[in-house]
């Protein structure tokens, strides 16, 4: 008897996106595999006021399928809208801004959840290299952190859980609820931990995203990120936060020496930026709306 093969949502989350939403469908279109079919296409625009809502009813394609929110409500809130409109064996998340690498993405991305060895996964995310300063001194620090990451539990970690892309079995996504937008990628994470789900880290297959090359830019992603653990600390603990967070202190010290070696200026400066972002965290409060990084876009 033929296996039938599993049932695949695709949840996009989009603001403002006109530039990179059709380029990203398409890749979702050109993507091959045996085991699964791509049951619908969701896209959940969180009060786009540019072409994202227009470019993506002109496809007039019968399983894409577009939310059209009228106000910003933020990703977690779209996140929601996806995961309430589907039932499928297995869900993937997809954020507007980035790039599938082969036709193949989806399948590596749900073969562990086929196979039972996983509830949740996540690609390997690489950056796209910038041309100034301050994005190559940024993608200086993406080096440092995949050497860290990669050495953690095998990969396996929430460092290596990031909202751009992710995949997740019918089990985990009907049980997930986003209640806040700051560090919901880590938040899913914290969840399926918390309920006994295993997350599996995919460094197989990729996605491609593009880094800020703004001071401006890059502080209001690191406010996100280093303020946006108080909620996590409410949810599920300082020390379960803090435990998943910790990064070895020789690890941490040998990656940075390492960068040091290859490219001494560029570090030197991300580490300044560093200092810089964390300092402004602490008299910011994070927002639960999209901030509009626009150097981090793909151009049209």
């Amino acid at each position: 008897m033929k296996k039938s093969k599993l049932t695949v949502t695709i949840g996009i989350t989009a603001y403002n996106e006109q530039e990179n939403i059709i380029r990203l469908i398409s890749d979702v279109l050109s993507q091959r595999g045996e085991s699964f079919t791509i049951q619908k296409i969701i896209i959940a625009s969180d009060g786009s006021d540019d072409l994202t809502v227009e470019k993506v009813k002109n496809l007039k394609k019968k399983h894409i399928r577009i939310i059209v929110g009228k106000e910003r409500e933020g990703k977690g809130f779209r996140l929601n809208e996806i995961i309430s409109t589907t039932n499928s064996d297995i869900l993937v998340l997809l954020d507007a801004d980035i790039r599938l690498e082969k036709n193949d993405f989806i399948q590596k991305l749900v073969t562990p959840i086929e196979t039972k060895k996983a509830d949740f996964t996540c690609p390997l995310l690489v950056p796209v290299k910038p041309k100034n300063i301050i994005g190559k001194s940024i993608f200086i620090s993406d080096t440092m952190k995949n050497y860290v990451q990669n050495r953690i539990r095998k990969g396996n970690n929430l460092l290596n859980c990031r909202g751009a892309a992710r995949a997740m079995s019918k089990e985990l996504y009907t049980q997930l609820y986003f209640t806040k937008s700051v560090h919901e990628d880590a938040y899913s994470y914290l969840f399926a931990q918390k309920s006994g789900f295993k997350f599996v880290y995919v460094k197989e297959t990729r996605a491609y995203y593009k880094l800020p090359s703004t001071l401006a830019d890059h502080w209001s992603q690191s406010n996100r990120f280093f303020s946006g653990r108080k909620i996590l600390f409410r949810e599920f603990g300082r020390d379960k936060v803090s435990e998943e967070y910790h990064i070895p202190f020789l690890l941490g010290i040998t990656a940075c020496f390492l960068s040091l070696i290859r490219s001494p200026f560029y570090t030197l400066v991300y580490l300044l930026i560093l200092v810089s972002s964390k300092i402004r965290s602490l008299f910011l409060i994070p927002e639960d709306k999209w901030t509009v990084a626009k150097s981090a876009k793909f151009a049209g």
